[in-house]
């Protein structure tokens, strides 16, 4: 199944900890002024902001593996450790470098 995003006229704002973001018809997103594209860069911006802005205490990634499985990995501890794996482990696709069938489709940081 592929994604289709939704067609809006106006884009939709992010609220909570993602408060900032900007969703665009095509997964555009802009945050505080600067437009990213991709999910990598969104996540390289939370971390960056959010996750020390806020004390965050859990990084939840949700990670499309080759079967078309979604597996969540829930972080409670070393945040900044595995946060940096993901930085230098994946493509700007999000994808494993190792293993491009491997990505991440989603983030959260509460």
């Amino acid at each position: 199944m592929k994604y289709q995003p939704l067609k809006q006229e106006e884009p939709a704002k992010a609220e909570g900890l993602n408060a900032g973001f900007v969703i665009y018809d095509e997964c555009v997103f802009e945050r505080n002024g600067t437009r990213m594209n991709s999910l990598k860069e969104q996540f390289v911006s939370a971390i960056a902001d959010d996750f020390i802005a806020h004390n965050a205490t859990h990084l939840i990634v949700a990670v499309q593996l080759p079967n078309g499985a979604v597996e969540i990995i829930h972080n409670t501890s070393q945040i900044p450790a595995k946060a940096n794996y993901y930085i230098e482990q994946y493509d700007e696709e999000f994808r494993l470098k190792v293993n491009p069938a491997v990505r991440i489709i989603n983030f959260m940081i509460v």
